[in-house]
């Protein structure tokens, strides 16, 4: 036991440390679309001079503090190439799949140590999302003015309209408690505060107002249209939390999102036993980034609920109870009375392992990354 408590620890510990640098290898010709128009081209290039020899994050493509010379080797082995042939993109509408009321395995006895025992559970039914939310749905909830967050008006005549722009956007991204809602300063962010990218070429790419120059506006985007069906990523447990109340519905438990997953036959993954591929799953780098969501149909789980195994990790929502298997009730289980960390299930696109319909995951309610997006569910 004590064996492998400490092989677990040390597993969580290298898959969750951050990296000192972004290797080249990791970064995608997305990364590289500062005008977000799906081609690499003069305008990137002229985006790419005007932060040359700064520190702004979005064109430090290495991950060396400052723009210089290497990323330039990274971003020019891009130029010319097409992100993608067509920017005209059809919403994936969400849909609630329903899970009907029984019994089912959850657990196993082959994973982590967290994962077992396996134990006969039942639950009540329920309805939980098809796909991961999506970019373009997530956008609702930050574009939504009518929410319970503090609006910020003009009280200094040196105040611009820029500056109250950004302020009330920024406002929007914390829930009624003050939590944060999403990560948003990042090399590979899909979703920013709306700003005219070529006004200063490029001077819009920092966290701070005066970056922006003066074509800031109170409204958020994605990044480029072809991301919009995207799982929504740097998601922390406060923003998928309330996302989902504000559609009217809830987190799945870790019960709820683990019978979605597997079904009642114990299967390994949510197609069944045999590996993954990528015709079933996005995972282990066999794209490096995330994907659409429900582009893999071979990959649904027994009720049709896809993108289970792999894309990006799913919040649930309780907390993480290293020994809740075993003490637990076995009807409609909610997880430990409290915590300090959440769970995430599912795995990710980084990874080749931990994306079965067992493993159990976990990480602080405020922390999140480009690997960590969610689903909701709602009772009967």
């Amino acid at each position: 036991m004590v064996k492998h408590l400490a092989c677990f620890i040390l597993l969580f510990l290298l898959v969750t440390s951050p990296a000192q640098a972004r290797r080249a290898e990791d970064v995608t010709i997305e990364d590289v679309d500062f005008d977000g128009n799906g081609a690499i081209t003069l305008t990137d290039f002229l985006l790419f001079g005007k932060a040359y020899l700064t520190g702004n994050f979005f064109y430090d493509l290495d991950g060396s503090s400052v723009v210089d010379f290497p990323d330039f080797v990274i971003f020019s082995g891009f130029f010319g190439k097409k992100v993608v042939e067509d920017l005209n993109v059809s919403l994936i509408n969400n849909e609630l799949v329903q899970v009907p009321a029984g019994t089912f395995v959850m657990g196993t006895s082959r994973g982590l140590v967290p994962d077992g025992p396996p134990h006969t559970v039942y639950l009540d039914e329920f309805w939980i999302d098809k796909y991961e939310v999506t970019n373009a749905q997530f956008l609702k909830l930050l574009n939504d003015r009518n929410r319970n967050t503090k609006k910020v008006s003009r009280t200094a005549p040196w105040q611009t309209d820029e500056d109250l722009a950004y302020q009330n956007a920024i406002n929007r991204n914390l829930d009624v408690a003050g939590n944060p809602i999403m990560k948003l300063q990042t090399l590979d962010a899909e979703i920013q505060i709306l700003y005219d990218v070529l006004a200063g070429l490029g001077q819009g790419r920092g966290p701070n107002k005066r970056d922006f120059g003066k074509t800031l506006q109170d409204e958020y985007v994605t990044k480029a249209p072809y991301l919009v069906n995207r799982p929504v990523k740097y998601i922390t447990w406060y923003g998928a939390k309330a996302y989902c109340e504000w559609r009217g519905g809830r987190l799945p438990t870790e019960a709820e999102w683990e019978k979605a997953a597997r079904g009642t036959d114990e299967r390994h993954y949510p197609w069944g036993d045999t590996p993954a591929t990528p015709a079933k799953a996005n995972l282990g780098m066999f794209v490096g980034r995330t994907t659409d969501v429900g582009i893999r149909p071979e990959g649904v789980s027994p009720y049709g609920v896809h993108d289970m195994s792999g894309n990006v990790w799913e919040w649930c929502e309780d907390w993480f109870d290293f020994t809740y298997y075993q003490t637990g009730p076995k009807e409609n289980p909610t997880g430990a009375e409290t915590g300090l960390m959440r769970v995430l299930r599912g795995g990710s696109w980084k990874f080749s392992d931990l994306a079965d319909t067992t493993t159990r995951w976990f990480d602080a309610p405020f922390l999140t990354d480009n690997k960590v997006g969610f689903r909701c569910a709602r009772g009967f």
